[in-house]
């Protein structure tokens, strides 16, 4: 809805419907003109991200780069100020110990390539459980078809957890206590749990596309999200190398914070400073 006389200022997360159409319900003609009239009738447009932005100006001939501004996103999670024996004894109510588990976070969808996850996970000589925690989506069951099957002769106690929907705060001791979060998302506009693993030390391997090498820079591992096998030697090169491990959490607080809600603030004053200009 148009105002007269007031400046317009939208904010487009991402383009997944135009760039993985297949992995989204949405009408993708509709969603296609909506965006392009949002860009067409506002003064600034804000996105989460370079490649966000990028894919606006590769879709929308109609895109002004001057009028597009990357203000990322805040972690809004507040610091876990808890001891190692506090978050063990908060892990012990879902049967987890500290550091003895994989994390993943995000809704369970195509999109979210949580069975390539699984495969690799089940071809992993470990005793640590896959958590998995997001609400199931579109498609869900054809994602997690494939847990009955993890267990093998070599890891008979190996296990994916299922946890759907926690509290803001269990979020907090999951990240804090887990061995690493897997996030090998097939795109992605920002990409919020990997920051917000990083913001509490929590090592992170994450897809090698859109946007998010650039917003983990170098306190992540990398992975094709198609390639089942390179998900899982990534998983098993933290495994052996806790050595890989300790600089990657170290790194992970220096690049998350980046993404905290007072630089988000400065990003989001110029946004609406250009737009009142």
């Amino acid at each position: 809805m148009q105002i007269r006389g007031a400046k317009k200022i939208t904010t487009i997360h991402d383009l997944i419907p135009l760039r993985l159409p297949y992995a989204t319900l949405d009408d993708k003609e509709n969603f296609y003109f909506k965006v392009r009239d949002a860009i067409q009738e506002s003064s600034v447009i804000i996105t989460v991200s370079e490649n966000s932005k990028q894919d606006l100006l590769t879709y929308f001939e109609e895109a002004d780069p001057a009028k597009i501004i990357v203000t990322y996103q805040p972690i809004a999670l507040e610091p876990l100020e808890a001891s190692q024996q506090e978050i063990s004894e908060f892990l012990d109510r879902y049967g987890l110990e500290v550091q003895k588990f994989f994390l993943f976070v995000g809704a369970i969808e195509p999109k979210k390539n949580v069975g390539r996850l699984i495969d690799a996970y089940a071809s992993l000589d470990t005793d640590f459980p896959l958590v998995i925690v997001g609400k199931k989506g579109w498609l869900w069951e054809d994602e997690l078809a494939k847990v009955s099957y993890v267990a093998d002769s070599k890891n008979p106690h190996k296990q994916v957890k299922l946890l759907e929907y926690v509290s803001t705060n269990s979020l907090r001791y999951l990240y804090g206590g887990a061995f690493c979060l897997v996030f090998p998302s097939l795109y992605e506009g920002f990409g919020l749990p990997p920051v917000e693993a990083m913001s509490f030390g929590c090592p992170v391997i994450t897809s090698n596309v859109s946007c998010l090498p650039e917003v983990c820079g170098d306190a992540a591992l990398y992975v094709d999200p198609y390639e089942v096998t390179d998900i899982k030697e990534k998983m098993e090169a933290l495994l052996r190398s806790p050595v890989l491990r300790s600089q990657l959490s170290s790194a992970s607080k220096r690049v998350a914070e980046l993404f905290s809600m007072e630089n988000y603030l400065r990003r989001i004053h110029t946004a609406y400073q250009q737009a009142l200009q």
